[in-house]
């Protein structure tokens, strides 16, 4: 009898750890069901579009994109498909880091012809059809992220640094300013998107709301939110006039409270203050300038 009632308590306590462990596997299982699955909520819409046929170029500043794995396509012009090298020095290419007028060099690509202008109006018109026969071909994988789970998806940029489409809120360029104007300087520093060069700016969320994105849905795309943009002294090139900013601003003033908090993340981009998000088209489709933008979210920022 003795035995008995030891079986069944081994049983028992068996059954209950079976039960237990059941119950856990469900609610993770559950936990990452509700992450993966949650609601797309509506947060502002589209306010401008950006396309940067040379990389370190000047803007197009357009009313839609088709939005492809290798980056945004506007009729012939796709981003950053382009770059300007220095034949010299082994073909380095150069950016606006180190020359920062070609902010100013306007590009545009009409019946496979490349066409370059420079602010004098002096232009440059490459063929492209024997460009395209060497098929200069560049694929890259970006899959990492923070405290959040990520899809580990294939990213095909062009030239693009991180990612294949980049993406800020106006809310975020308006509370940086705020904080621009309360600076003692002598030289008045007001910045635009234009600045962090996305390609997608959203107006109507709250500021640094991309933070928290997982996923973003517009008009016929969807993108997956891997990581945030890291920033460089590019931020300092106005836009307009191709000099850096003498008090290197934003960049300074990014790096005073838009680092990422203490732990891997920081020993990853260390000092870079981030201002934007990377992203990853996982839909291809056309966006409009007027879009309503819907977002899926992480449960925390980084």
């Amino acid at each position: 009898m003795g035995v008995l009632q030891e079986n069944r308590v081994i049983v028992a306590v068996t059954g209950a750890s079976v039960a237990a462990f059941g119950i856990f596997a469900f609610n993770h299982f559950l936990r990452r069901y509700r992450y993966w699955n949650s609601e797309f909520k509506e947060v502002g819409n589209v306010k401008e579009l950006f396309l940067y046929p040379i990389k370190s170029g000047k803007s197009m500043n357009i009313e839609w994109m088709d939005c492809k794995k290798n980056g945004a396509k506007y009729n012939e012009n796709g981003d950053r498909h382009f770059l300007v090298v220095d034949e010299k020095a082994n073909h380095l290419f150069l950016t606006a880091r180190q020359y920062p007028k070609l902010v100013l060099i306007e590009s545009k690509v009409i019946d496979d012809i490349l066409i370059m202008t420079v602010p004098n109006g002096d232009t440059v018109n490459i063929n492209l059809k024997e460009v395209k026969s060497r098929q200069d071909i560049r694929n890259g994988i970006k899959s990492e992220f923070w405290k959040n789970p990520v899809p580990i998806l294939p990213d095909y940029p062009a030239y693009q640094d991180l990612a294949s489409f980049m993406a800020t809120t106006e809310t975020s360029v308006d509370e940086l300013n705020s904080r621009l104007e309360k600076l003692e300087s002598n030289v008045e520093c007001k910045v635009s998107a234009r600045n962090f060069r996305p390609n997608i700016n959203i107006e109507g969320t709250k500021p640094f709301d991309e933070d928290w994105w997982l996923d973003v849905k517009i008009g016929e795309a969807e993108f997956a939110c891997f990581k945030p943009c890291t920033r460089c002294i590019m931020t300092t090139v106005n836009p307009d006039t191709g000099k850096f900013d003498k008090n290197m601003q934003p960049f300074r003033l990014l790096k005073s409270y838009r680092l990422t908090p203490k732990g891997k993340l920081r020993d990853l981009y260390q000092d870079s203050p981030i201002f934007g998000v990377n992203m990853i088209i996982k839909k291809e489709g056309r966006i409009k300038v007027g879009d309503k933008v819907f977002v899926r979210y992480k449960p925390s920022s980084f």
